[in-house]
């Protein structure tokens, strides 16, 4: 599973950073929730509108990945940060992309 934060909310949090930021300090731009890969591609597919047939290769598996990628939240949401757009709101609109520019 991993911490996704879409790239507008990112950007925001490296402006306040850059303003407000402690220099040399380590500051996490994240959700504080993690999602798994299933749950991302049910969402992309609800979002789809379609049916698929989902099949998992185990040899494209890398054991060397993390399973879980979570941030902490704490010290940046100190400075006034939090992410504002859902999870499910940036797989809409990168869905939306990708239609608009296949189209």
């Amino acid at each position: 599973s991993r911490d996704f934060v879409d790239v507008r909310d990112g950007a925001k949090a490296l402006i306040l950073l850059a303003e407000k930021g402690i220099s040399g300090e380590v500051y996490n731009i994240c959700a504080g929730k993690d999602w798994t890969m299933q749950e991302s591609l049910d969402i992309l597919i609800k979002i789809a509108g379609i049916e698929v047939k989902v099949e998992t290769d185990p040899a494209l598996f890398r054991p060397s990945d993390e399973k879980v990628l979570l941030g902490k939240t704490d010290k940046i949401e100190k400075l006034g940060w939090k992410t504002e757009i859902p999870f499910e709101q940036t797989l809409a609109d990168i869905y939306s992309n990708w239609v608009e520019r296949l189209s």
